[in-house]
């Protein structure tokens, strides 16, 4: 009988705290992308208004000297062969005769020249110089900042894998392609400003090969080489954007793309009117920077006001509360992300450290304030 009373006294005790939750306020999203400004980690005398790129390939300038080492070589021995065929067919009746009775003498045949491997993969310097470009300046084919990108050879990681088809077993691969480049910058006065690889360029890359029942076959036919190199293409030409980003990063004044969630109580029993509304604004405020950036600035102004007034009426300790621990705690991370778009960073900072230090705010609360802290704090080096 105790233990019947037990079962059914914790069944009870669940069912009251899932109401209990199931009435607690929460809050909603809308995720907003939108061009933030970005000022340059380095800031550069204002008499430097240009840049040049130039791109080094040494594994191509290398594959590209075999080849040409090798078609000269085979042009050598081309010549060798006509002239002995030459001499071959010149013969008198005497040599003839000698050549086939007594010396063994057989017609020439053309010396062999190994042949480098045909790759497919080769670029050029264009391919990446296109994909570079730093905001805020313009570029030059000389003069202004020296931007050198030197480009590593693909690395790909390869591992086996089958599959069945039917009563067949066919074997394909996934590929994880990377190719790193190293960048230089120097100012106009020879002073090294940048010299890394950019973290991104040594991504790698996932792909996976069609099934094939021969593979070892497959690996060797021109259609397997194009489809890789095609894929190696991609992987160049993310390389190369990843090296614009670092470039902007470092030096441009630039919007990059953002995204940040605007938050709002959910409907209940409460009116969370006044919320919606400043969501909907903050979204245009957000989008709008990159237009008319005071006018988006007047917006998130508008909005601060709102949610601030808001946060004020926050219980965090009442889960039934209309601005309870959750719906407070992401009134705060929106005050946030407009404060830093505001640039008004130490009332981010203030905002943001209420969030990470009340133990009432969990889980996805600290979570998304430790990427808006991110961002505050690459906002806050750069003004």
């Amino acid at each position: 009988m105790n233990f019947t009373k037990t079962i059914l006294l914790t069944v009870l005790s669940g069912l009251f705290l899932s109401i209990q939750l199931a009435s607690a306020q929460r809050a909603s999203s809308d995720r907003v992308k939108y061009n933030y400004y970005r000022p340059p980690l380095q800031k550069l005398d204002e008499s430097i208004k240009t840049y040049s790129v130039s791109v080094n390939i040494p594994y191509a300038e290398d594959y590209n000297r075999k080849m040409a080492e090798y078609e000269a070589e085979d042009q050598k021995a081309e010549e060798e062969y006509q002239q002995e065929m030459a001499e071959y067919k010149n013969r008198d009746t005497d040599e003839v005769i000698l050549d086939k009775y007594v010396t063994g003498k057989k017609e020439p045949t053309k010396r062999y020249v190994d042949r480098p491997d045909v790759r497919y993969d080769i670029i050029s310097e264009n391919v990446v110089s296109s994909e570079i470009s730093i905001q805020g300046f313009n570029e030059t084919p000389s003069g202004g900042l020296k931007v050198e990108v030197t480009v590593s050879d693909y690395e790909i990681a390869k591992a086996p894998k089958t599959t069945k088809k039917g009563e067949e077993t066919y074997t394909y691969y996934e590929l994880r392609i990377s190719q790193r480049m190293h960048v230089k910058v120097t100012a106009p006065d020879g002073k090294i400003l940048y010299n890394a690889y950019p973290p991104n360029t040594a991504s790698q890359h996932k792909y996976k090969t069609s099934p094939q029942k021969n593979w070892y076959s497959y690996e060797r036919t021109d259609s397997y080489k194009s489809w890789l190199a095609g894929k190696e293409a991609e992987v160049t030409q993310k390389s190369a954007q990843a090296v614009s980003e670092a470039l902007n990063s470092e030096f441009g004044y630039s919007w990059p793309v953002r995204y940040s969630s605007i938050y709002t109580g959910k409907k209940r029993k409460y009116d969370y009117s006044a919320q919606e509304r400043a969501a909907i604004t903050a979204r245009h405020g957000l989008e709008e920077l990159s237009i008319d950036e005071e006018g988006g600035k007047e917006k998130l102004r508008e909005v601060v006001e709102v949610w601030k007034k808001e946060v004020q009426q926050m219980d965090s300790g009442d889960r039934k509360a209309r601005i309870n621990h959750k719906v407070g705690a992401a009134l705060l991370l929106n005050l946030a992300v407009a404060y830093i778009n505001l640039q008004e960073f130490d009332n981010a900072e203030e905002v943001l450290t209420r969030v990470e230090m009340n133990d009432d705010f969990k889980n996805g609360d600290a979570n998304d304030a430790e990427d808006i802290r991110e961002f505050l704090n690459n906002q806050k080096r750069r003004f």
